[in-house]
């Protein structure tokens, strides 16, 4: 966890970092003057930030799943027309 972040927020960091270190969470919310435990939890709490991973929740499979130009799905089929991008071209 870094505190170079734009817009980090030390009370959050030190909040998460309390959590992870076994301090009762009625006790986190208290001291750092959070509204309730829910808003803590889903807006501040910056290990479960950091455990979202935004690749497979936005495209559905990891990257290396995906077909590359080289892979056979992208091959054509010998009878058809095959064509190039026009920067290719330009070389």
């Amino acid at each position: 966890m870094s505190t170079q972040e734009p817009g980090v927020s030390v009370r959050s960091l030190a909040s998460s970092m309390a959590l992870h270190h076994g301090i009762p969470l009625d006790d986190i919310v208290t001291l750092g003057n959070w509204s309730s435990s829910t808003t803590f939890h889903n807006h501040y709490r910056r290990q479960h930030m950091s455990m979202v991973d935004f690749s497979r929740a936005l495209l559905g499979s990891p990257p290396s799943s995906f077909p590359l130009v080289g892979d056979e799905l992208f091959a054509p089929p010998d009878d058809e027309d095959i064509f190039y991008d026009a920067q290719a071209t330009l070389d």
